[in-house]
């Protein structure tokens, strides 16, 4: 799955431990809010939910508490 922030930025999760059933109900255009748990330079601590998720993103984790997603893809590898 690619997800979009409103600064269009793309973070990539990986299928597995559950991602299939927590990202199910979205398809691509809708949008998610997640907190940030923990932070470093690409990569933060997301919780979704009620689950954590690792995310990379592209241009650096963004700043506050939260971030505003976008699904932009969803396919067999990525969900």
């Amino acid at each position: 799955m690619k997800i979009t922030d409103q600064h269009l930025q793309s973070i990539s999760v990986k299928q597995g431990r559950g991602t299939t059933d927590l990202f199910c109900d979205l398809r691509p255009g809708d949008g998610i809010t997640a907190k940030i748990i923990q932070r470093g330079s690409s990569t933060a601590l997301l919780d979704f939910r009620g689950r954590r998720l690792t995310a990379d993103f592209t241009g650096g984790v963004p700043q506050g508490g939260s971030v505003e997603l976008i699904l932009s893809e969803k396919s067999a590898e990525r969900i």
